[in-house]
């Protein structure tokens, strides 16, 4: 999608991909267990997606439900309609900038919501419906409760209309603006109130073949002739009105009587085909089902890809909207220039896939902990103190001291106190070696190499690192000694001070490079220059030397490691949050803080020092050397970090807050305000920059040669990632790219 302001100047849909492929899974349910699947089509109004398969099963059973079930069908849809409607009135209220709807439409949702789940028993996925009528009938109270709420949503819709309906703003911004004429409306397959604001009179609910309790009700049909944003916002808030009036007539009307019919122990619905078609809160649902008799359905076809993938042929003739699918054997999805050619091929599915990147990262993490606690604390601690002791357990440089440390471990008694809350005094030493784990997710390796290449991959490292906290008080408050508790409440004093720093550090690295994506962020250093050569690229050290400094700082803070280790420094009284932990619930405090001081050196290589990129090399020869060109980084910032340990004497705790909150804070913030300066003249004077590029989510994006998009640079222009889109003046060129 190609974007002027707030105008959609050109888009190609990929329709399919957010498919759950809930028809093949009905192929192995049976027909009570279908429901479960249904209803999570679409969250937000899932009671409604219920009725037309249980519809459809019922009439080919030739089955009626009770009247008094069919009621209740009738006003839990409009229950799921006005809820999904009155989170749309808020919602695009803040889409325009106004924020005060959106915490309406959230608060007055929350009282529908709390209907449908007395009646149901869920919020969002019910399961309520049953072939032959409903599993429950309604709970005592519940018709006086939904006469209030009704009256609420009523209030709720005419403070919706004060806000925004009758706003200049909003109406300046909102007329005029993505009209859809009747004719293209239908041409395109919109549906529903879609349809209806642009001047079509139709509802399913009064013109199409009679279903639930609808004949039987007076209400109107709501249209608008404009077919603009303003004109879809004022229909559904009238319908929001219409629906609210439906409920209130059902309920003065709702007969008495049973609410189940009686059907077969187990169902076989004969065979046959049926169309059932309903006017779902978002749109009209079609259901077509071909029958086997059988205990289980049998889908013939997925109506909600023909609704959904309806496109005008000629708007794809012009050349602005090209739609495609993944079905159609006619068209290479994610693959327009052909497939890229590999020399090994896995054909595996996600879930294997997504396991194996979990089992290296959960190998890795102890793995990277044992190489920090052998190379630096056992080794070079030992050069840099001269201490004899590391060096002399099995001759050469103390070869064998980890593996006596580790028998020692293995022999260790596993001690738990009486009084302490054994699950979360058991829990918390995983909670924080968790942390760890899940920071190692985003950080890439290669240009292919990366478990989740998150597009907020900065903020998620930064974010799942302060789990350890959790872990910290679970660990002191679990350990029923109160020696423990105030170190974890020390040392989460500390952490909590040091996170600010730590997110500020970087805050620099993100604008220069314009993402938070890390393979962006690598991808950015790696097109830069110094000084007009551009072969080494420019690592952010150069220019983000403060920052640089400041994560150093933090992050050993962050570890209480020395020179900030107070809380956890009186080993021989208390020991911190850990005095009471012994074998190996103990060494996996070890394990996460070694592991966690790798995954932040390794983080700050990548940030700062270019992570995996390699001058000249890209394609499958960088996958293999950007993991160890990142190893080599991420030990020297190790080495520096250690260095720091080894060297410098322990700070009180009260010099450790005054450095967070009156150094490193202000340090921080002066070095994002003269970073945005520097760039925002960048900017204004057109200067071209790598992360000025447009970037875009699209695995496998990359040319036919089988190079990736980091093979070969073309002039200036930048180069990223393979599944990104290359900029070249301007334009995007890939899979998504619209091409004229």
């Amino acid at each position: 999608m190609r974007l002027d302001g707030e105008r959609v100047v050109s888009a190609e849909p990929v329709i399919g991909y957010m498919h759950r492929g809930y028809e093949k899974l009905t192929e192995y349910r049976s027909y009570p267990q279908v429901t479960t699947l249904i209803n999570r089509i679409d969250w937000l109004s899932s009671f409604a997606n219920e009725v037309p398969f249980v519809s459809a099963a019922e009439q080919i059973m030739e089955l009626e439900a009770p009247p008094r079930a069919v009621y209740i069908r009738t006003i839990l849809t409009e229950l799921s309609r006005i809820s999904t409607f009155i989170l749309f009135l808020g919602e695009m209220g803040l889409q325009l900038g106004a924020l005060t709807p959106a915490f309406y439409g959230f608060r007055d949702r929350e009282y529908v919501l709390n209907l449908i789940e007395g009646a149901t028993g869920g919020r969002f996925h019910p399961n309520f419906n049953r072939i032959g009528g409903l599993k429950d009938d309604l709970p005592w109270g519940w018709i006086t409760e939904t006469r209030g709420v009704m009256s609420k949503v009523l209030s709720a819709c005419d403070d919706f209309e004060d806000l925004l309906a009758g706003n200049e703003i909003f109406e300046s911004r909102s007329r005029g603006v993505g009209i859809i004429p009747a004719a293209v409306g239908a041409a395109y397959g919109v549906s529903g109130s879609n349809l209806r604001a642009s001047g079509v009179d139709w509802d399913l609910r009064r013109d199409g073949k009679p279903y639930l309790a609808y004949p039987e009700l007076d209400f109107k049909v709501w249209t608008h002739p404009d077919g603009d944003s303003f004109s879809r916002y004022w229909v559904r808030l009238q319908e929001t009105r219409e629906s609210v009036l439906m409920v209130l007539q059902m309920l003065d009307r709702i007969p008495d009587g049973p609410v189940m019919t009686k059907v077969p122990r187990i169902i076989k619905v004969p065979e046959g085909e049926i169309w059932v078609e309903t006017e779902n809160p978002p749109r009209p649902d079609g259901l077509l089902r071909l029958f086997q008799g059988s205990a289980r359905p049998l889908p013939h076809q997925d109506p909600f890809r023909v609704l959904l993938e309806r496109l005008d042929p000629a708007v794809a003739a012009a050349g602005r909207v090209r739609a495609r699918h993944r079905d159609d054997p006619g068209l290479a999805v994610l693959h327009p220039r052909g497939h890229r050619p590999v020399s090994v091929a896995l054909d595996v599915g996600w879930g294997l896939t997504l396991g194996i990147k979990a089992l290296i990262v959960m190998l890795f993490v102890p793995l990277a902990a044992l190489i920090l606690g052998y190379t630096f604390l056992l080794k070079m601690m030992a050069h840099m103190q001269s201490r004899v002791g590391p060096m002399d357990p099995g001759g050469y440089h103390g070869w064998f001291q980890l593996i006596g440390d580790g028998l020692k471990f293995a022999q260790k008694e596993d001690v738990i106190p009486a009084r302490a809350d054994r699950a979360v005094f058991a829990l918390a030493p995983a909670i924080v070696v968790a942390s760890t784990f899940l920071i190692f997710v985003v950080i890439p390796t290669g240009p292919d190499l990366v478990v989740r290449d998150l597009d907020v991959g900065v903020f998620f490292a930064l974010a799942v690192s302060s789990l350890s906290v959790i872990g910290v008080l679970m660990a002191g408050w679990a350990s029923a000694n109160k020696y423990a508790l105030l170190g974890a409440l020390r040392a989460t004093g500390q952490l909590i001070a040091y996170e600010l720093p730590l997110l500020l550090a970087v805050v620099g690295v993100v604008i220069l490079a314009g993402t938070m994506n890390l393979q962006g962020i690598v991808a950015a250093q790696a097109d830069g220059s110094i000084f007009g050569v551009g072969f080494f690229g420019n690592p952010y050290i150069f220019t983000q030397f403060a920052g640089f400094a400041l994560f150093l700082v933090a992050a050993q803070a962050e570890l209480n490691q020395t020179p900030f280790d107070m809380p956890v420094a009186e080993s021989e009284l208390m020991g911190g949050f850990m005095v009471e932990y012994t074998g190996f619930r103990f060494l996996f405090f070890f394990i996460g803080e070694f592991g966690t001081a790798f995954a932040f050196a390794a983080l700050a290589a990548t940030l700062f020092l270019g992570g995996w990129a390699v001058p000249g090399i890209d394609g499958g020869l960088a996958n293999l050397l950007g993991p160890l060109v990142l190893f080599v980084k991420t030990m020297a910032v190790a080495f520096f970090m250690f260095w720091i340990r080894f060297t410098y004497p322990r700070l009180r705790e009260d010099q450790l807050q005054a450095l967070a909150w009156k150094v490193l804070i202000p340090v921080a913030l002066l070095n994002i305000a003269i970073t945005g300066d520097l760039q925002g003249g960048d900017v204004d004077g057109q200067t071209p920059r790598s992360h000025h590029r447009s970037r875009c989510h699209v695995a496998d994006d990359v040319p036919a040669d089988g190079h990736h998009a980091l093979s070969a640079r073309e002039g200036s222009s930048s180069y990223a990632r393979a599944g990104r889109h290359r900029s070249q003046g301007g334009e995007l060129h890939g899979v998504h790219a619209v091409r004229p």
